[in-house]
């Protein structure tokens, strides 16, 4: 018998093996079907037309697969369809209008095809649209205007397509975005005001345009309570294009803002203060290419978890603020080609900055290699060399001298203690992203009754995983690791490499570390608790993985993508993990994605060639950089 005779299959999932050939016509005899799930395997041909007898379908998915050919018209019959997913095929021809007849369609996606004409207009019947994702294609046109109907949309990917035109106002309407991705197009024109209205968006990439004009004076500001304001936008790219007007100040309300990037546009006028109440900015600032005047607002000192500043290629004057000695967290500054004088700020990392990130200027000076001495002239440098011999050589004498003594008394120290029972105890040390109060040993011993097994939480290859809830209140994870027979050295050459990559990492998708000890008597490591823990666990689950909704999956690997983009393309030196696996991602109680476990990372020299093999679990492995 035949499989095509089974008229009441309600499903046919044959999706991630190795078939291959077309799908067959008789598919469309199984008026009953509700899901085809034919996704990741090795399919092609084209789509036959006799799916759209399939009146009963709610779900369909052939997504990667080497499928070609046009949509056929007669996938607008099915009424009851809620996803369509063509994803990362060899299609082409235009988007047929009758798509638009899916009035049930809750995601479209059809990214990574070869589509080229415009965008039907029709898709603004389909109401229910919650996802639409037609990026990486050639589609040409302007966006029509009917898309402003979807006012359930919270996601609209559209880059790297050969899209023209403004923006709709219409999309004033889709108060319900969240993702709005129109970067690698042609678009013109300037940014419509209607856009100040959709306050749930998070990320905003419009970069890589031809978009001209002022950026909307009300995109951050105050507007009355009923209205809102965009308080939940993460990511703001709006660089490359020819946007022109000042920064409006009010920016600096969209307090999530964890990524800005307004470079390479005609932006002038001074550089707003209020930036420096973007507190969460952690991944990049970057306001360089443009024609901006006036001195660095010293609030920029408050940016402690920043890890990249470019101001490069403005107009920018005055000094250099003395607060940023205070970004602790910054890897990469650039402030060159600007009227910059003074003093550079006297910290760890100026004096160890390059030259390159301050050329351009007309007055600095400072502990900067290729930058005089602050208060001296060529003249009383030349000059003064006797009285600086004077002056500097019994300065050094005594320098030695106490450098000396203090190593003599640190040895001691030393011996001392090694004298005692137990060794040294190095207390837990507080991290940029730390609690406020002081984490002791005894806290975590007594937090986690001496590692009871009551606290208990998961195990992996290098250790324990215990829940402890400190006197403050605070709950952590603390990764205790068990000596491994004959391997001890490796223990702690993992304990050490954990640490020396944490420390690097500081990212929205990264778990956050707290701390360490190391001692004779333990070994462990002090995390952020993840709440919903690892996605292996809950994919284990078969409850809680029906659970898991599809969007909520997407957004957990995007999520995991971001933590990945950032450490290889954000880390100064990029950072490999080798172990990305379901066990090493932890799920919050909003089940946003966090990567962890960092004991067989990797830092890679960027100036050579890196090798390395695969560590960990058989899985994912880090591409490189």
């Amino acid at each position: 018998m035949s499989l095509y005779n089974l008229t009441k299959l309600r499903v046919l999932s044959v999706s991630e093996n190795k078939l291959s050939g077309s799908i067959p016509r008789e598919v469309g005899n199984l008026i009953n079907l509700g899901v085809l799930d034919m996704a990741c395997s090795k399919f092609s041909g084209p789509i036959p037309s006799t799916l759209g007898n399939l009146s009963e379908l709610y779900f369909l998915d052939i997504s990667f697969n080497n499928l070609s050919g046009p949509i056929p018209s007669t996938l607008g019959k099915l009424a009851n369809l809620k996803s369509l997913i063509l994803t990362q095929n060899h299609f082409c021809g235009s988007i047929p209008p009758e798509i638009g007849s899916l009035q049930s369609l809750i995601e479209l996606q059809l990214s990574a095809n070869s589509f080229t004409g415009p965008i039907p207009p029709s898709l603004g019947n389909m109401t229910k649209l919650n996802h639409v994702y037609l990026f990486q294609n050639m589609i040409s046109g302007s966006i029509p205007r009917e898309i402003g109907n979807l006012q359930n949309l919270s996601g609209l990917l559209l880059y790297y397509n050969n899209l023209t035109g403004p923006i709709p106002s219409s999309f004033g309407n889709l108060t319900s975005l969240t993702d709005l991705l129109l970067f690698g197009n042609q678009m013109s024109g300037p940014l419509p005001q209607q856009m100040e209205k959709l306050t749930n968006m998070e990320i905003l990439d419009l970069h890589d345009n031809g978009f001209t004009g002022q950026l909307p004076s009300q995109i951050c500001k105050d507007i009355p309570s009923e209205i809102g304001k965009l308080h939940n936008l993460e990511k703001l790219d709006l660089s490359e294009n020819d946007l022109s007007g000042s920064i409006p100040g009010d920016i600096g309300d969209c307090s999530r803002l964890w990524s800005l990037k307004l470079s390479q546009n005609d932006l002038n006028g001074e550089i707003p203060y209020q930036i420096g109440k973007l507190i969460n900015l952690q991944e990049v600032l970057d306001l360089s290419h443009n024609s901006l005047a006036g001195g660095i607002p010293s609030q920029f000192g408050e940016l402690g978890m920043l890890l990249k500043l470019n101001l490069s290629h403005n107009e920018l004057t005055g000094s250099i603020p003395a607060s940023f000695k205070d970004l602790q967290s910054l890897s990469v500054i650039d402030l060159s080609y600007n009227d910059l004088e003074g003093p550079l700020p006297d910290s760890p990392f100026f004096r160890n900055a390059s030259v390159e990130s301050f050329i351009g200027n007309k007055g600095l000076c400072g502990h900067v290699r290729g930058f005089p001495l602050c208060g001296l002239s060529n003249r009383t440098r030349i000059g003064g060399f006797k009285v600086v011999l004077v002056v500097v050589i019994p300065i050094l004498g005594v320098l030695v001298f106490l450098s000396v003594s203090g190593v003599l008394l640190f040895c001691y120290k030393r011996r001392r203690n090694r004298e005692k029972d137990d060794g040294v105890i190095r207390e837990v040390q507080n991290s940029i992203w730390t609690a406020e109060e002081k984490i002791s040993y005894e806290d975590i011993i007594k937090a986690t009754d001496n590692f009871d097994e009551t606290h208990w939480i998961g195990s992996g290859g290098y250790g324990n995983v215990y829940k402890a809830k400190l006197s403050s209140g605070l709950v952590v994870a603390v990764k205790k690791l068990h000596p491994l027979e004959g391997e001890q050295g490796l223990n702690e050459k993992t304990f050490m490499s954990e640490i020396k990559a944490l420390t690097e990492l500081r990212h929205r998708n990264i778990v956050k570390f707290y701390g360490s000890c190391l001692s004779p008597r333990s070994m462990f490591l002090v995390y952020q608790y993840v709440e919903n823990g690892s996605l292996s666990a809950i994919l284990r689950d078969g409850e809680a993985a029906m659970k898991l909704k599809w969007n909520e999956r997407l957004s957990i690997i995007k999520d995991v993508a971001n933590a990945l983009s950032y450490m290889h393309q954000d880390c100064v030196p990029p950072i490999v993990h080798r172990d990305i696996s379901c066990n090493n991602v932890l799920l919050d109680s909003e089940f946003k994605a966090c990567v962890s476990d960092f004991g067989t990372a990797r830092l890679l020299k960027p100036d050579s060639s890196n090798w390395t093999a695969l560590a960990g679990t058989y899985g994912y492995v880090a591409p490189g950089t």
